[in-house]
């Protein structure tokens, strides 16, 4: 069976129309096909890269699913030992547009999603897979992919002492595109700027670059007269 037509299918003959058609409740997907799942058992994904919300685009999204449904399966996986599933691949706003709905109007069209389950690694894999899918999206706000890619460091075993090249050289490695030059800019936005606070989500990358060349200047000076 073709699972996109499934799939389109099931949102056009129930899901969508406030029909009184309940999907059945899926806990997993033969060859990798693409079903209704209930939403109450996938969680939100812990780490996802993206932190600030903008309120604008959580409603533009939640009237279209209200209008249409969900159109694109989010991707699921079962972490070892639990029986609940978690968004595995980006689709963490999908999903919470979709319980948002669901409590404020009970309607049972909002209480499936079209998913897939794949295959579990680990938590760096979960973690990489969200941050490509938020960066192919081309919204995440400056402060968000900061805060993700110095935390990736982390996670590969990097610190601040590892060269920008090395650093780019590994991200590569795991699909990541990102130039030497700006992660120079997020790793100083992460390690000198965090005191901002709520203010650092208004930063930009040229704000960064003015600040960092400000804070070369005055770490220059402050060498010069024997200041640390």
């Amino acid at each position: 069976m073709n699972n996109k037509r499934s799939l389109v299918t099931v949102v056009e003959s129930g899901l969508n129309t406030g029909e009184a058609k309940t999907p059945p409740t899926v806990t997993a997907y033969e060859n990798n096909s693409v079903g209704p799942m209930d939403i109450t058992s996938i969680d939100f994904f812990e780490g996802n890269p993206r932190r600030i919300r903008s309120t604008e685009k959580w409603i533009e999204l939640k009237e279209s699913v209200r209008a249409r449904g969900v159109l694109y399966p989010i991707q699921v996986a079962r972490r070892p030992s639990s029986n609940r599933f978690v968004v595995a691949r980006g689709g963490n706003t999908r999903l919470g547009v979709l319980k948002e709905l669901f409590e404020e109007t009970g309607d049972v069209k909002y209480k499936y999603i079209p998913a897939q389950e794949v295959t579990y690694k680990d938590e760096d894999e979960l973690f990489i897979f969200h941050l490509i899918e938020n960066e192919q999206r081309s919204d995440m706000m400056f402060w968000d992919r900061a805060q993700s890619y110095y935390k990736l460091c982390l996670r590969l075993g990097m610190s601040e002492s590892t060269s920008n090249r090395l650093i780019e050289d590994k991200f590569h490695e795991v699909g990541l595109s990102l130039s030497h030059a700006r992660i120079g800019q997020f790793l100083f936005a992460v390690t000198k700027l965090s005191n901002l606070a709520d203010l650092a989500q208004f930063l930009s990358g040229s704000k960064a670059i003015d600040i960092r060349k400000i804070h070369t200047e005055h770490a220059a000076i402050s060498r010069e007269n024997g200041v640390k």
